[in-house]
């Protein structure tokens, strides 16, 4: 189980842990340590939906793209040609 003693240096939610540091922690406290990875992974969004959300993301600005290309063709249209 998580030991929160082992991971002091994380109070402050800024510090990263260190090679060294996890290898004390791994050596002292296996399961804790990889529960707490298992945990934080299983948080993760899946790759399925990480890929969905990017191709609507890409799908919404290319939509943008193609709605300021024709603002600006209609834009340069409309300006007077000197001859």
């Amino acid at each position: 189980m998580y030991q929160k003693q082992n991971f002091d240096f994380l109070k402050d939610g800024q510090a990263l842990p260190t090679l060294s540091q996890w290898k004390q922690f791994l050596e002292k406290d296996t399961d804790g340590v990889l529960s707490v990875c298992r945990t934080e992974v299983k948080r993760l969004p899946s790759i399925k939906k990480a890929t969905d959300a990017l191709k609507t993301t890409l799908q919404q600005i290319f939509a943008e793209l193609d709605g300021l290309q024709n603002a600006l063709r209609v834009t340069v249209n409309r300006i007077p040609r000197v001859n």
